[in-house]
């Protein structure tokens, strides 16, 4: 949140478990290991803090940007992870020992989002220079796909590590398929611009979130809007899928977090305390 904290909740009963503190600046981008015992958040006070949800304790602080992080994504494993950063730069990570595996250097401007493929091989970055990056881990080769003039705010790369999905300011989300550079298919239907889109654990469906407050579930194998989720009172910046594809969880300006039943489209939970 912008006010320096992650809160970690309890989405079934709505709790507060944990306010993780120790950022000095505010917060623009958390994501939780797969096995849900930890997670990392970046700040605009330049640093990565890895978190131990258990306990709600600091374990690691990752330094290394020189500006804002916006975006973080870590990989099946929870072994490796990467950040994008307004110092136009993505850095690729050990989580286990903190320490820098790869500075990727290829934006000109500041790196809006990032995503890392399951298998930590591949990742793809994407920046307000219009263009997405596709990433070679290893080896740092990359390719370089232009958005049309149009800044990509958001980018994910589907669970079987084959396609992604971007949003922008056209207030559209577009499939990609990675190995052909070429887009498989358009999603309408919000009219503001996309902040976040997550994808289900089967790839099937996909929740986006906008600055026109709501929340979109759709069917990626159709290209059909399924259901338009409405609660907040402002942009919505955050949406995540949980692994079971039944719920989501959305953030936004409003202050609120909402639980969403994806199945129905209710509002379970809504979370507040920022």
């Amino acid at each position: 949140s912008k006010d320096k904290t992650c809160k970690f909740w309890d989405i079934k009963s709505g709790k507060e478990l944990h306010t993780l503190i120790e950022h000095e600046e505010p917060v623009n981008t958390v994501a939780i290991y797969p096995n849900g015992e930890k997670a990392i958040s970046g700040s605009d006070d330049k640093n990565c803090i890895i978190w131990d949800l258990v306990n709600g304790n600091k374990m690691k602080i990752l330094k290394g940007h020189t500006n804002s992080i916006n975006s973080l994504s870590i990989c099946s494993n929870g072994k490796i992870g990467i950040s994008g950063s307004a110092d136009f730069t993505c850095i690729v990570w050990d989580l286990e020992t903190g320490h820098k595996i790869k500075i990727f250097r290829e934006h000109n401007i500041l790196v809006t989002s990032v995503s890392i493929c399951p298998d930590g091989k591949r990742a793809i970055s994407g920046s307000m220079d219009y263009s997405c990056i596709l990433w070679e881990i290893e080896s740092s080769k990359n390719i370089t796909t232009k958005s049309s003039n149009l800044s990509v705010d958001f980018i994910k790369i589907f669970p079987n590590g084959k396609k992604a999905i971007s949003g922008s300011w056209d207030n559209n989300c577009i499939v990609w398929d990675l190995e052909s550079r070429k887009k498989v298919r358009t999603l309408y239907g919000h009219t503001k611009s996309i902040s976040s889109v997550s994808i289900c654990p089967n790839g099937k469906l996909a929740i986006s979130g906008s600055l026109d407050n709501t929340c979109k579930l759709w069917d990626l194998n159709n290209s059909v809007l399924l259901k338009t989720l409405r609660g907040h009172r402002n942009s919505v910046f955050s949406v995540a899928i949980c692994p079971d594809g039944r719920t989501a969880i959305s953030g936004s300006v409003d202050k609120t977090c909402i639980v969403w039943d994806l199945q129905n489209g209710s509002v379970l939970q809504i979370l507040k305390g920022h």
